[in-house]
C-alpha cells in the first residue's frame, strides 16, 4: 500500500529540481513537493533539492515581476488589475450604459461579462475574429467590451491574460531566459493563450513535456443508493472502516457538485466520525477529515457580523438583525456580559419593535453597561465622518468603528477564526486599491464594494493534512489515494449540461470549443476527468442515487459498464448513537417524585391560564406558573394575532360603555354609529400605541379598515338579538377555587330580562367542545359561571371575526340569541340541563385548581396538541 498522494513515475529517472514542473493550482503543487519527497524517501536518500514546481498562475505572475524590475518597457507604468478592480470597472460600464439604466443590474452582470471577456482573452478572440453577434446580449457585451478596453488602456491596466501576451512577447525577444524543460504536470486543458506562450518556449529550443498518470485500480465497482443522501452516510461509514483497519491509508471522498452539498456531506461525516461534535459544550476543534471546497467569506460568522455592524450606522433594521449582534461573540463584553444581554434582548423583544436602530438599543432601559459604552463610541465616530470619502478612507473608518465596538471580540479566536481576521484585513486592503477606479464615493458605495469582493471570495481554512479528503471532482482528477469514492455520478449531474457564456455568440464557442459551451464538448471533458480520477486510486466505488425525494434518477452513462454491487458487499462501521451512548454510561438512580404543594398562595400570579394549563398538561402549569418559564416573544411584521385581538377588545368596551342597551344601538342612524366605531378605533389605538412605540400611520390606516368592518358585522347581529343591557365590560375580580385565587377578567355580561349572560369574545376560530371533558380546554367561561354563582343562565363564545360574526353558546332558556342553544339540546358530552352543566364545570374546575395546589406536575398531555402548543419540551423532555 503507498501512501504516496500522487503518482510520480514520471521522475524516477529525473530530478525535478532540474526542470520546471509547473501545476494546474496551488493544491496540486503542494502535493507535488510533498509526493516528490516522499519517492525521495523511498530512494533511500536523506537530503534533496526541492523540486521547482510552481502553480502556473504563480510562475506567471514571477514571471511579470521580473519583466517589471528589469524595466521591461511594455510591463512599465502599467497596472495587473485584480479581479475586484476589474469587476468594479465592468459594474461601472454596464450602469453607465444609459440605454438600458433601467432594466439592467449592473451587479449581477459584471461577474458574467468579465468571465466572458477571460474566455475570450484565453481563446485568444477578445479582437472578435470571425465573431458576429448573434443576440442582444452579445450585442450589448461587444459594446461594453470595447468600451472596458479603452477604459483599461486609458487607465493603463492590464488583465492578467494581457500580461501573458507581454510575457509570451519578452520570451520570444529574449528578454527573459527560459528554462531547458518544462514538465506540465496534472493539466485537464490548456487553453490556447497559454499553448502559444509554450509553443513559442519550443521554437526557442526549450523543451514543453506534459506528464499524467496512467496507472489502472486493482478494483471499481458502482453502487446504486436509495437516496442521496444515503451516498453521504455510507461513505463516511466506508471510509471509517478502512480507518479502523489502517490508520496510514488515504481516502478520496469525490463529489461533483460539492459546493452545493457541503452541509450536508459535513453532516454526515461529523456523524459518523465525531458524533460528540454536536455537543453545545464542547469546543470547535479540527474534525478528522478535510474539505477542499469552501464557504463564501460573507458566510463566515465573524465576517458576517463585522459587515453588519458597519452597515447599520444609524439605519433601521429588522429586530432580528438587531438580536444577533447584541448576542454576538465578537464584540466587547460578549462573554462578562452574556446573561445580562440575553435578558435585555428579550426585554427589547417584548417591546414589539420590528424595526429598530442602534441608537434606540443604547436609549432602552437596562441596556448592559459595556454593550452601550461601544455602541456610544462607534455611533459617536460614524457621526462625525465626511459623507465622501476615498476608499481607502473609508477602509479605516470601517477598522476604525470595529475597534471602538470591541471586534473581534475579548476571548482567544480559534485558527480558523484567525485566518478569516486575515481575510478580512485583506479585503480592506484591496478596498483601499479601489482608489484607482473612485477618486471618492459614499460610505454606502465604498461597503457595496467590500461586500461585494468579500461574497466572491471563497474561504477554505488551511487545516492539518487529515486522511480523507472531500474533494471536487475537478479538484481530485490526478491526485493519487488508496481509496476513492465518487459520489452523485447520476445523469443529470455527469456529464454536465452545457452552460455557454450568454454574451459569447453560441457559433463562435462551438467552433472554438470554450468551455460548456456544447453537450460534444462536455462529454468529452467528462470522460477525460473520470479517466483521471480512476487512475486516482486502488480501490474505487463510484456511486449514484436512484431517487431525490420523489424524482426518479438513473446512473451516469459513463459508468454504466461497471460492475455493479449491493451495499451489503461492502464495509461499513457501525453508526454509534451518541445520546444512547450518553445515556447507557450513566447509572440510573430512582428517585421517589414527590409533589411539591403550594404552601403560599400569595406567590401564585395567573388567570384562567393557569386551569388551562393544569388541563393541558400538568407539567405546563407547574412550568410555567411555578417556574415562571416563559417562552422568547415573538416578533412578527405588522401586528399579532394576540394584539388584533386585544384591539376589538378595547373597541367593543368603549362602544358598549357608551351605549349601554341594545335599544340604544337601535336607536343610532348609520352616520353616528360610524362616529361611535371611528371614536372607539382612536381608544383601542391609543393603547397600541403604549404597547407598541414604533407603529407605523399606513399599518394604523389598513387596521382601522379593517375594524371597521369587522365591528358593524359584529353590531349588525346584535341589533337583531333579543333586547338587552350591558352590565359590564371588561371587568376584573378575583375568585377562590378550592383555596386557589384566580384572577379573571369577563369580557362583557349582559342583563336578559333580569338574568346575566355570559359572553367571551373570540377573534379566532371557537367551539363549545372546549368547556366539555375532565380537562377543559377554554375554562374562562366556566370560570366565568362559577364567579356567578346561580345568577347566570347561560354563557357564549362571541366570535368578532369578519364574516363569521355571531354566537356559540347554551343556556337555561332559549331566544337569547342565534348560536346560543339550549342546554336540553346541545350536542356535546356536557350534561342536559344548565344547573348541571354548571355543577359539572364547577367539579372539573375545582379538581384541576387542587391538583395544582397540590403540586401534581406530571407530563401527562391531554392530546397531540397539548405538546404541538407547547413551549416547553426542552424542559420536559417527552
Amino acid at each position: 500500500m503507498t501512501n504516496n498522494l500522487l503518482d510520480l513515475t514520471h521522475f524516477e529517472d529525473i530530478s525535478a529540481a532540474e526542470v520546471l514542473v509547473l501545476t494546474p493550482n496551488q493544491r496540486m503543487q503542494r502535493r507535488f513537493s510533498h509526493s516528490y519527497g516522499l519517492q525521495q524517501k523511498e530512494k533511500g536518500l536523506d537530503a534533496w533539492l526541492a523540486p521547482n514546481v510552481f502553480a502556473l498562475n504563480t510562475w506567471l505572475d514571477d514571471m511579470w515581476l521580473h519583466l517589471q524590475d528589469c524595466d521591461y518597457k511594455p510591463a512599465s507604468n502599467v497596472l495587473l488589475a485584480d479581479n475586484n478592480l476589474l469587476t468594479a470597472l465592468w459594474a461601472e460600464i454596464i450602469t453607465s450604459d444609459n440605454g438600458h439604466k433601467d432594466v439592467i443590474n449592473s451587479k449581477s452582470l459584471a461577474g458574467p461579462a468579465l468571465s466572458a471577456f477571460r474566455t475570450l482573452s484565453l481563446w485568444q478572440s477578445e479582437n472578435y475574429q470571425d465573431i458576429l453577434p448573434d443576440s442582444l446580449e452579445s450585442e450589448l457585451y461587444f459594446k461594453w467590451h470595447n468600451t472596458f478596453k479603452r477604459e483599461l488602456r486609458d487607465r493603463h491596466w492590464i488583465t492578467s491574460e494581457c500580461a501573458v501576451n507581454i510575457i509570451t512577447q519578452a520570451i520570444k525577444q529574449g528578454a527573459v531566459n527560459i528554462p531547458s524543460r518544462i514538465v506540465l504536470f496534472s493539466f485537464d486543458e490548456i487553453p490556447p493563450l497559454y499553448g502559444t506562450l509554450f509553443q513559442v518556449i519550443r521554437e526557442l529550443g526549450g523543451e514543453v513535456l506534459q506528464s499524467d498518470t496512467n496507472s489502472k485500480p486493482k478494483s471499481i465497482t458502482k453502487l446504486a443508493a436509495k437516496e442521496r443522501q444515503d451516498q453521504y452516510v455510507m461513505a463516511a461509514q466506508w471510509a471509517k472502516k478502512i480507518l479502523e483497519s489502517d490508520l496510514n491509508t488515504t481516502i478520496a471522498i469525490v463529489c461533483p457538485e460539492l459546493t452545493k452539498h457541503r452541509s450536508d456531506i459535513a453532516s454526515a461525516f461529523t456523524n459518523v466520525f465525531e458524533p460528540q461534535a454536536v455537543l453545545p459544550h464542547i469546543p470547535r476543534y479540527t474534525l478528522p477529515f478535510n474539505f477542499s471546497a469552501g464557504i463564501p467569506l460573507g458566510d463566515v460568522p465573524l465576517i458576517r457580523d463585522a459587515l453588519e455592524y458597519i452597515g447599520l450606522s444609524d439605519k433601521r433594521v429588522s429586530y432580528g438583525t438587531i438580536s444577533s449582534l447584541l448576542r454576538s461573540p465578537y464584540i466587547a463584553g460578549a462573554e462578562s456580559e452574556f446573561y445580562a444581554r440575553t435578558k435585555f434582548d428579550v426585554k427589547l423583544k417584548e417591546g414589539h419593535t420590528n424595526k429598530l436602530n442602534l441608537d434606540n438599543v443604547i436609549q432602552k432601559n437596562g441596556c448592559p453597561e459595556i454593550l452601550s459604552k461601544s455602541i456610544g463610541a462607534f455611533l459617536l465616530h460614524i457621526s462625525n465622518i465626511p459623507y465622501v470619502q476615498n476608499p481607502s478612507q473609508w477602509a479605516y473608518h470601517f477598522s476604525k468603528g470595529l475597534e471602538l465596538i470591541g471586534w473581534p471580540g475579548d476571548r482567544n479566536l480559534d485558527s480558523e477564526e484567525y485566518q478569516a481576521l486575515t481575510h478580512w484585513h485583506s479585503k480592506l486592503d484591496q478596498l483601499s486599491k479601489m482608489g484607482a477606479l473612485y477618486k471618492s464615493c459614499t460610505r454606502d458605495k465604498a461597503l457595496s464594494l467590500l461586500r461585494q469582493n468579500i461574497n466572491c471570495t471563497v474561504f477554505q481554512p488551511e487545516t492539518t493534512d487529515s486522511p480523507v479528503q472531500i474533494l471536487g471532482i475537478l479538484e481530485a482528477a490526478g491526485l493519487q489515494f488508496d481509496h476513492m469514492w465518487v459520489m452523485d455520478l447520476n445523469d443529470d449531474i455527469w456529464p454536465q449540461a452545457p452552460k455557454p457564456n450568454p454574451f459569447i455568440p453560441l457559433i463562435a464557442q462551438k467552433t472554438k470549443a470554450m468551455p460548456h459551451s456544447s453537450s460534444d464538448r462536455e462529454l468529452e471533458f467528462s470522460k477525460r476527468i473520470l479517466d483521471r480520477l480512476e487512475s486516482g486510486a486502488d480501490n474505487i466505488i463510484m456511486s449514484y442515487s436512484e431517487r431525490d425525494n420523489d424524482k426518479e434518477l438513473r446512473c451516469s452513462t459513463l459508468i454504466k459498464d461497471l460492475v455493479e454491487i449491493d451495499s451489503d458487499n461492502i464495509s461499513l462501521s457501525i453508526i454509534n448513537n451518541y445520546s444512547r451512548i450518553l445515556y447507557k454510561s450513566i447509572p440510573m438512580v430512582s428517585i421517589e417524585d414527590i409533589p411539591l404543594s403550594i404552601k403560599n398562595t400569595s406567590s401564585i400570579k395567573g388567570g384562567s391560564g393557569i386551569i388551562s394549563a393544569q388541563a393541558s398538561c400538568p407539567f405546563q402549569a407547574f412550568a410555567k406558573y411555578r417556574l415562571n418559564a416563559s417562552e422568547m416573544p415573538e416578533i412578527s411584521i405588522g401586528l399579532s394575532h394576540i394584539e388584533r385581538g386585544e384591539l376589538v377588545h378595547h373597541t367593543l368596551e368603549f362602544i358598549w360603555k357608551k351605549l349601554h342597551t341594545q335599544e340604544n344601538l337601535l336607536a343610532m342612524i348609520p352616520f353616528e354609529q360610524a362616529s361611535m366605531i371611528n371614536d372607539a378605533i382612536d381608544f383601542a389605538f391609543f393603547w397600541l400605541r403604549n404597547h407598541r412605540a414604533a407603529i407605523g400611520e399606513r399599518l394604523l390606516k389598513l387596521e382601522r379598515q379593517r375594524l371597521m368592518t369587522v365591528i358593524n358585522q359584529w353590531l349588525e347581529m346584535e341589533r337583531k338579538r333579543a333586547p338587552f343591557i350591558v352590565e359590564e365590560c371588561e371587568s376584573r375580580l378575583t375568585i377562590n377555587i378550592a383555596g386557589l385565587p384566580i384572577r379573571i377578567k369577563r369580557d362583557r355580561v349582559d342583563n336578559i330580562d333580569g338574568e346575566r349572560f355570559l359572553i367571551d369574545y373570540k377573534t379566532g376560530s371557537c367551539n363549545l367542545n372546549g368547556w366539555s371533558g375532565e380537562r377543559p380546554d377554554s375554562p374562562q367561561i366556566p370560570l366565568y359561571a362559577i364567579a356567578d354563582n346561580d345568577t347566570c343562565i347561560g354563557a357564549a363564545f362571541g366570535q368578532v371575526r369578519k364574516g363569521e360574526a355571531g354566537y356559540k353558546g347554551v343556556s337555561g332558556k332559549e331566544n337569547i340569541a342565534h348560536g346560543v342553544v339550549p342546554a336540553e339540546k346541545l350536542r356535546s358530552d356536557l350534561p342536559k340541563s344548565w344547573n348541571e352543566i354548571k355543577s359539572h364545570w364547577t367539579k372539573q374546575i375545582e379538581m384541576l385548581a387542587t391538583e395544582f395546589l397540590n403540586g401534581i406536575a406530571n407530563v401527562s398531555p391531554k392530546s397531540k396538541s397539548s405538546c404541538q402548543n407547547c413551549h416547553l419540551s426542552a424542559l420536559c423532555r417527552i
